[in-house]
């Protein structure tokens, strides 16, 4: 047999070839997975789309008051108070389920326009980085509204605002997976 037809083993492949440099003044653009844009996109519309609905006598509240409206939360001031037979505002329940509502609206509302923006984000070079971060303002801002709600709910006497403090965990686990694409560049 001929060892000397048989590949060398010591043989190592071609080195790679050198990546040109970007030109003076010019940044990398920010490289983002399509199928993990796509899964955060699926991921922010979904709970989204939950806490929009769980926030929904919100949005109710808020359309009503757009309009000049009272919005009807079927609850009546009793006799002997000043407001007697006048519906309770949503503000104004016992325990803050307003409050509750509008921390929940509002982070769904952000999480869906958030989604909208890494679409966008996904599709246009140019402005990935301002749109990244716009939509990490959008969780955060939806994270502050749940702080808040639950500020407010320990100063109208409900002393455990669970829902609002897992709905400040979504936003801040939904802000972080949308801030590795910031991380990511061509060269990393």
């Amino acid at each position: 047999m001929d060892l000397s037809k048989l590949p060398k083993l010591s043989e190592s492949p071609a080195p790679a070839q050198p990546v040109a440099p970007l030109p003076a003044g010019e940044r990398e653009p920010i490289r983002m997975s399509y199928f993990e844009t796509g899964m955060d996109v699926l991921i922010s519309l979904v709970v989204g789309s939950i806490f929009l609905m769980l926030g929904a006598p919100f949005g109710g509240w808020l359309i009503a008051k757009m309009n000049g409206q009272v919005y009807d939360t079927s609850i009546t001031w009793l006799a002997g108070t000043p407001k007697a037979g006048q519906i309770v505002d949503l503000f104004e329940i016992q325990l803050g389920p307003g409050w509750l509502y509008m921390g929940h609206w509002v982070l769904g509302a952000a999480l869906v326009i958030e989604a909208l923006l890494m679409i966008l984000a996904a599709v246009s070079v140019k402005l990935r980085k301002p749109l990244i971060v716009l939509a990490l303002l959008l969780c955060v801002g939806g994270a502050v509204a749940n702080i808040v709600a639950a500020v407010m709910q320990i100063k109208m006497g409900f002393n455990q605002p669970v829902l609002s403090m897992i709905a400040v965990l979504v936003a801040g686990v939904i802000a972080f997976f949308h801030g590795r694409h910031l991380t990511d560049s061509r060269g990393a």
